[in-house]
């Protein structure tokens, strides 16, 4: 059995930088891992270089395709959202032209839906559990609430669809 990580890359630090300034996250990579998990294993494989700030990669396989998730923009925003692509191999490729706004501001009641974590639950469906902001205004408003929606999977990425997330409890 072969394991992965995904890794991202970016310039001397992106703490604190801008989303898109010179040091922003912007290459995505897939690293194989040994048996126990514990170590780096193989050459790693690009999986995305965008010209944004991007973070947080899931690969989910489903309906026979790898679903590439990400983060995208700065997580303290209203802009922050969440991305998927698709390809047909786990390597890839998962190309910026096939990728797909999943969650945003504008396609849902959150400020910053992103940082998605996918879980599949026992009856098959997939659940995102993000965070974000009740939109005041087209603005965050703290504190920020932890979200869970189911995935109703299309053949491709561009069909792949969330219900409306319902907020949990406070998370920050």
């Amino acid at each position: 059995m072969v394991a992965f990580s995904c890794a991202h890359e970016t310039g001397p630090s992106a703490v604190g930088g801008p989303a898109n300034g010179p040091n922003a996250i912007r290459r995505i990579y897939l690293r194989g891992l040994t048996a126990d998990g514990l170590s780096i294993s193989g050459d790693r494989t690009l999986l995305g270089e965008r010209d944004f700030k991007h973070e947080n990669p899931q690969i989910i396989y489903q309906k026979g395709k790898y679903f590439l998730f990400m983060s995208r923009d700065e997580y303290r925003s209203a802009e922050y959202a969440t991305t998927v692509n698709w390809a047909d191999r786990v390597t890839g490729p998962y190309p910026a032209s096939r990728a797909h706004n999943l969650l945003t501001k504008e396609n849902t009641s959150i400020a910053g839906p992103a940082s998605a974590e996918l879980v599949r639950l026992a009856d098959g469906r997939t659940v995102a559990f993000c965070h974000g902001w009740r939109q005041n205004g087209g603005e965050c408003d703290a504190p920020r609430y932890r979200y869970a929606a189911t995935i109703t999977w299309g053949a491709e990425g561009d069909d792949t669809r969330l219900e409306e997330p319902h907020p949990g409890e406070v998370h920050c």
